[in-house]
């Protein structure tokens, strides 16, 4: 979620940076993708990563 600079580009990067600080947030879509963060969801995560039952 965001925009991609060439590397090394510093005033490509601080525009990008503007950019996403005054855009309009979405607040559900935000919410939505923070639920996906829980402690059980990323334990189990690494378990089925771990290939751990």
């Amino acid at each position: 979620m965001g925009s991609l600079v060439p590397v090394g580009d510093v005033d490509a990067l601080a525009l990008a940076i503007e950019e996403a600080l005054y855009a309009p947030v979405d607040q559900i879509s935000l919410k939505k993708r923070a639920a996906e963060f829980t402690p059980k969801k990323a334990a189990a995560e690494y378990m089925n990563l771990l290939d751990i039952s």
